[in-house]
């Protein structure tokens, strides 16, 4: 594959935090992707990108666990991820935790109480272990204070935050984000890639960010890998900028990332 530089854990090297091994992604009978292998290293920031309808989230929810792959194999630090029982999926899930487009916030409960919710799922915590713990990780997130807020009650940049704190509740291995950047304004939106960078950088969680945002991939992604449309399939994988510059990049990979390239590259001197 053009532009591709494949990681994998052989040799003696660190074990990947997240490895695809030939993965087919479908509904009935028709196929959004296929034949999809890569490895994201921990402590990486991984994004997934491409253009509108290449199947982005699709291969996030397979990845998750939330739609199955058709075929294939994925894998949480080596162990098997897809087709085990219910107890050994819910055992890999309290390793990752996922921030959604929307924060998918309760808006019935307070900041701390939605960030609490996986502990009462996954932990056998007290109600004040609980609060104290919703506490901290809401100012992890630079939301001390704002424990009793409603969602309805801050902005949208801030509600990214607490869904963040609610995906760290249980101090994942792996943090998945669905388009993180979506509906927020340009300076939300640095302050956010800022915030990931800083959180891996101190805590040394991998980051696997599902985006089309130029500015957000040429600022902090350690590599890329872009899924194509037309072909069904992964068509690079590296870092955007030794992408762009590649001789033999797919065309459109290098139309998808020439869209923004000047720009985020700016973006990345301020990050």
């Amino acid at each position: 594959m053009a532009g591709e530089k494949q990681v994998s854990g052989g040799g003696g090297g660190p074990r990947p935090a997240l490895s695809l091994r030939n993965v087919e992604c479908r509904y009935g009978d028709f196929v959004v992707m296929r034949d999809i292998t890569f490895d994201v290293m921990p402590g990486e920031i991984f994004f997934i990108g491409g253009g509108s309808g290449c199947g982005k989230s699709t291969l996030l929810k397979n990845i998750i666990g939330l739609v199955p792959p058709a075929s294939g194999e994925v894998l949480f630090f080596g162990r098997k991820a897809n087709g085990v029982s219910e107890e050994e999926m819910r055992e890999i899930q309290a390793e990752f935790g996922v921030l959604y487009q929307s924060g998918a916030l309760w808006s019935s409960m307070t900041l701390a109480e939605n960030v609490e919710l996986p502990l009462e799922l996954y932990t056998d915590l007290g109600a004040e272990a609980r609060r104290a713990l919703a506490r901290m990780k809401l100012a992890q997130v630079g939301l001390a204070g704002a424990e009793n807020k409603y969602p309805s009650e801050i902005s949208g940049g801030m509600k990214k935050r607490a869904g963040l704190a609610r995906a760290l509740a249980l101090d994942p291995r792996v943090v998945f984000f669905d388009e993180p950047q979506a509906g927020l304004d340009p300076l939300s939106s640095l302050q956010l890639d800022r915030l990931i960078r800083e959180l891996r950088d101190t805590l040394g969680m991998t980051m696997v960010i599902v985006s089309h945002e130029l500015d957000s991939i040429f600022g902090i992604a350690d590599r890329i890998l872009i899924l194509d449309r037309e072909e069904r399939t992964m068509v690079a994988l590296g870092h955007p900028r030794a992408l762009l510059q590649a001789g033999d990049v797919h065309p459109r990979v290098r139309e998808f990332l020439s869209r923004g390239g000047e720009r985020g590259a700016e973006w990345g001197n301020v990050l």
